[in-house]
């Protein structure tokens, strides 16, 4: 079994691309083929292009009795073979040539051998490396060596002999050479008697298996036919040695040599004896004695040569018997494995000729094996017809290397896979051909592509009833925030200003919701856009520190910046990382009630113009559980800890959520510190920030002018053109409480009428998402009109994802609903409208 399974893993070696696609293949279908693999002394592992382990199939000790390496520790592996792996991964996938290389471990040879793999199998490079223990074999041309080299002495030492066996050992069984043996003893009268014997260790005895004894002799001097192996001798310690042993019973008390002399009647018949060991294996099998009725003067008068003679070739003999044995058995176990396996494979000769087919391969032809191996192999299980040259075999037989050709037999698909075997001299000598069934496979690959097609057009539609909901939804809070803001400063009683600013807070609250929603299901979605660029850190911390002075004053809370003098340039995103610190200076103030919020940066530089950036946010608020702290960061999840005021219980429970994720697609980590009743810190390290040094400057201002395209023409009033009247309404009202005059339009034709005849305002305010003319078809239109090229133009609307889904380059700024008049302030500013 064993010789078999090495045959069988010297084959995988040859072909170790092949033999991985098609186990990996068996093992998906829940074939037995791995279990094969399992039994043979060899190891299969697959590699991509980048030295990453996609797969393995290795051997174990347990399995076959002997140490076998971690194939899988790659530092061992490119030690102990004396490889780079990496480099010798690319070297085959940029040559197409295998590599082969040799390591040794625990005294036992291994063989290396890295093939690639076709790329249309995996879907992308590899290679694959098969490992096959070759200690056996290598142990088994020593001994052919050895035995060779002794052959040889046999034949100097005793030409009389090896003449007679010369011709008898390379065909005759070992009876025959045992009796051409005693027919050599009897006619050169080497001894008085010749017996051999094979020992049966586990019953203490030796067993005569064939015995000679000169004409009269006696009954006395008749063989025994057992011998009792007692203690107290030295003769199979010394033969196991390899020594030849000689004595008489006169000075010798070994028990195997008295029984011997004394022959099967217990009478002395004979009084000396030389034997050596007979071994098969490096192990003592057995021995040939020769035995003389003269005593030791006898002895003297011989030489070993004849008695090592004879036990050597009886070890011949004996090895050529169990060598015989092992390949019949191998023949046989081979054979019953390729008749009882799933996979189809054919063996072709040098001549591409088929001279084995096994019963699986003959089912897929519907064909028996005599009618498959009388046509030409292409004709049955390519299914390449007359072009025959597409063949994998024929492909194999020209190019001397693996071939795979995907085929349809009988309305089911395979992959047909060719293997040559080369000889010394590089010729093909056979070319292992099998059919692999994938027709399950390629239907599961198909119902994966159709599932993800069908989730790709949920996740789109998805998109898109939050992108209209989001309209949809921010168009009424417009009017709601809108007008509420603008109630608010026209004197209202007490109890109505109460009830407005109610209406107000309520809005953004849910405006707060709306956005917040939008934001995780983006990063979710992995449509995030994170925008990158240098900025200054002072900048953003202290525009984001700005936002929170209100209520900073309102709590009567102390809030620090531990912030160094001297930071250089990041190249990071400044709109995220706003968002990052929105949230987290938002959640300190909610949760603290007395006492202070301290913003900490810190820069760890690295190599080359690599720095480690930590952000720390930490507060004397009312802390956050052990059991909160595990489930914080997850969505719609709030902490109780602790009475934090009025508006701690306020919120959508994503802020956090949101804080973790974008840090996370930043290369960044965020860490919790935090006991209830002593308050929180919140630190996020960002690794691989790229820094550059420059001079130190003042911060900068949150939105500088300088970041969007300002007009340069001061006009006399401003338009707004909208399809929806509440939103109309709206910026009329807020555009009269900014002391600005302002004309609308229901449409943009009319405005564009208008332009076209030369009315000129201080800007135009447009809604994107309008019948007939939307507003980006509007804003391209109205730049194609002499003297508006350089008119400020605002383009308004409630879709959050107006810059994915328009082209805004013909607008000068973005306004999104809801509008507030702090940020049509805002906007009017950047634009540089007059008032």
């Amino acid at each position: 079994m064993h010789v078999l399974l090495c045959s069988l893993a010297g084959v995988i070696l040859l072909g170790a691309g092949g033999v991985v696609a098609c186990l990996l293949v068996c093992r998906r279908r829940g074939r037995r083929t791995g279990e094969l693999f399992r039994l043979m002394p060899v190891s299969m592992l697959l590699f991509d292009g980048e030295g990453r382990l996609l797969f393995r199939q290795v051997t174990t000790r347990e399995e076959h009795g002997f140490p076998v390496p971690d194939f899988e520790d790659t530092a061992m592996l490119e030690k102990e073979a004396g490889i780079n792996l990496r480099y010798t991964i690319d070297d085959v996938l940029l040559t197409g040539h295998p590599r082969l290389a040799e390591l040794r471990f625990e005294g036992r040879q291994w063989r290396l051998r890295f093939s690639g793999v076709d790329p249309n199998v995996f879907g992308k490079p590899a290679v694959a490396m098969a490992a096959v223990d070759i200690t056996e074999h290598l142990q088994l041309e020593e001994e052919r060596d050895r035995l060779h080299e002794q052959l040889e002495g046999y034949v100097n030492l005793e030409r009389t002999v090896n003449r007679c066996l010369e011709a008898l050992i390379p065909d005759s069984g070992t009876a025959d050479v045992t009796d051409e043996v005693m027919r050599i003893v009897s006619t050169h009268e080497l001894g008085d008697a010749c017996g051999i014997y094979r020992l049966e260790a586990g019953e203490g005895r030796a067993v005569l298996e064939y015995g000679w004894q000169a004409a009269g002799s006696g009954n006395a001097a008749k063989l025994p036919e057992h011998l009792e192996l007692a203690p107290g001798g030295d003769w199979l310690e010394r033969m196991e040695k390899g020594e030849v042993v000689r004595g008489g019973v006169l000075s010798s008390s070994d028990p195997v040599l008295r029984q011997l002399c004394t022959g099967a009647a217990g009478r002395p018949g004979f009084r000396s004896a030389l034997a050596s060991g007979i071994r098969v294996s490096e192990r003592l099998d057995g021995f040939a004695v020769l035995l003389f009725r003269g005593g030791e003067e006898v002895l003297n008068k011989m030489e070993d040569r004849a008695i090592v003679a004879i036990s050597r070739i009886l070890s011949l003999a004996a090895e050529k018997r169990r060598s015989l044995e092992q390949l019949k058995r191998s023949e046989r176990e081979k054979s019953m494995i390729i008749d009882h396996i799933d996979t189809a494979i054919m063996l072709l000769d040098g001549r591409e000729h088929l001279i084995k087919v096994n019963p699986a391969a003959a089912a897929i032809a519907g064909k028996s094996e005599a009618e498959l191996l009388a046509e030409p192999c292409y004709q049955n299980f390519c299914g390449c017809g007359p072009d025959f040259d597409k063949c994998p075999v024929s492909e194999s037989f020209r190019t001397r290397r693996p071939a795979v050709l995907d085929v349809e037999i009988g309305g089911r698909s395979y992959i047909a896979s060719a293997v040559p075997v080369l000889d010394d001299d590089g010729e093909i000598i056979n070319v292992i051909h099998t059919l692999v069934d994938v027709t399950n496979r390629k239907e599961t690959e198909a119902k994966i592509r159709g599932s993800l097609k069908e989730a790709e057009v949920a996740n789109r539609a998805k998109s898109t009833f939050l992108a209209t909901m989001s309209h949809e939804i921010r168009t009424p809070l417009n009017a709601i925030i809108g007008f509420s803001e603008i109630l608010k400063n026209e004197g209202l009683p007490a109890e109505a200003l109460e009830s407005v600013e109610a209406i107000n807070a309520a809005g953004e609250s849910l405006l707060a919701l709306i956005n917040d929603v939008l934001e995780i299901s983006k990063i979710d979605a992995d449509k995030l856009e994170i925008i990158y660029g240098w900025i200054r850190l002072e900048t953003v911390l202290g525009d984001v520190g700005r936002i929170f002075e209100p209520q900073l004053r309102q709590k009567q809370l102390a809030l620090r910046m531990e912030i160094p003098s001297s930071l250089p340039e990041f190249h990071f995103s400044a709109s995220r990382l706003r968002q990052i610190l929105y949230n987290l200076l938002g959640n300190a103030v909610k949760f603290t009630v007395s006492g202070s919020v301290t913003v900490m940066a810190a820069v760890r530089k690295g190599t080359g113009n690599q720095a480690e950036l930590e952000i720390a946010v930490t507060d004397t608020g009312s802390g956050i559980t052990p059991e909160d702290q595990k489930k914080i960061f997850e969505p719609f999840v709030q902490s109780r800890t602790g009475d934090a005021g009025g508006d701690a219980s306020e919120g959508t429970g994503l802020g956090l959520a949101i804080v973790r994720r974008l840090a996370e697609k930043m290369n960044g980590e965020v860490l919790l510190e935090s006991e209830p009743g002593r308050g929180s810190r919140f630190r996020i390290v960002f690794s691989g920030v790229e820094y550059r040094e420059t001079e130190s400057v003042a911060a900068l201002p949150v939105v500088s002018a300088e970041e969007f395209p300002a007009g340069e023409r001061q006009l006399d009033e401003v338009w707004v053109v909208d399809d929806v009247v509440m939103n109309r309404k709206v910026m009329l009202s807020m555009f009269r409480a900014l002391k600005l005059n302002c004309v609308v339009f229901d449409g943009a034709a009319e405005a564009l009428a208008r332009l076209q005849a030369g009315d000129r305002p201080k800007a135009v305010f447009s809604d994107i998402w309008m019948p007939n003319m939307n507003g980006c078809e509007f804003a391209v239109e109205v730049r194609k009109i002499p003297g508006c090229e350089m008119m400020p133009f605002v383009a308004v609307t409630a879709d959050t994802e107006a810059q994915c889904n328009f082209d805004l380059s013909s607008f000068d700024q973005l306004l999104l609903k809801p509008i507030t008049l702090e940020k049509l302030d805002k906007i009017l500013n950047l634009v540089k409208v007059e008032r």
